[in-house]
């Protein structure tokens, strides 16, 4: 009896354990978590001229057109094309970027986005989560006062921890949906250079500017996210 009992105690563990370890990976995968449902409507069979069109926008292939305008590779250079182009904007500044980090570079972006703010131009920001985890509150409610738009990609959330290591490392800054400046720098004195960190040395990067459709199609994705 004593052999059967401890039989029957050993299989009941083994099948809590493996309980367990199932609602574990199923947390982990995001199981519990609320999804985004998207419905599609009279989309167009495969038979439609439209078809190829629609299927190329769903999975952001579409074959566009456009032309580079400028390139920068020195962090002086970016930053003030960056600048120059949100100064120049009239109607509209869409903003997205993995990196962000408090100091000059910081500083001055926020200047330039509020004072476009100010004067009634619309600005909508995409920064990512993790990689702006670094500034304070009170940066980004100054933005905020100034009327900005700010959404934060992929926040934590307790019911999918692991679809945090989902990240958006785009650096697009698109201005009046006519010019679109791309490349791989964040918002950061680390390209410049800085004393406190381990490598010192400046961080080496580039910056394109274009016009064109291909600005459109940039925007689509910005808007996507």
């Amino acid at each position: 009896m004593l052999g059967i009992s401890m039989m029957l105690l050993w299989s009941g563990g083994v099948m809590l354990a493996a309980i367990a370890v199932i609602v574990f990976v199923l947390y982990f995968r995001g199981t519990f978590c609320d999804r985004i449902e998207y419905k599609l409507i009279n989309v167009p069979t495969p038979e439609d001229p439209r078809f190829p069109l629609a299927l190329a926008t769903l999975s952001n292939s579409v074959f566009t057109t456009g032309r580079c305008t400028e390139h920068w590779v020195e962090a002086e250079n970016i930053y003030a094309a960056r600048i120059a182009a949100i100064k120049e904007a009239k109607h509209s500044i869409h903003f997205e970027t993995f990196f962000m980090t408090p100091g000059r570079r910081a500083n001055d972006f926020a200047d330039a986005i509020c004072d476009r703010a100010s004067d009634g131009v619309e600005v909508l920001m995409i920064i990512d989560h993790h990689g702006s985890n670094k500034l304070s509150k009170r940066y980004w409610k100054r933005l905020k006062a100034c009327g900005i738009d700010i959404r934060f990609f992929n926040k934590f959330n307790w019911k999918a921890p692991i679809d945090y290591f989902a990240r958006t490392h785009w650096k697009l800054l698109v201005i009046d949906g006519k010019k679109a400046l791309i490349g791989g720098a964040g918002v950061s004195d680390f390209w410049d250079g800085i004393d406190n960190i381990k490598d010192t040395g400046a961080w080496y990067d580039f910056e394109m500017s274009f016009t064109g459709e291909v600005v459109a199609a940039l925007q689509g994705m910005f808007m996507q996210h």
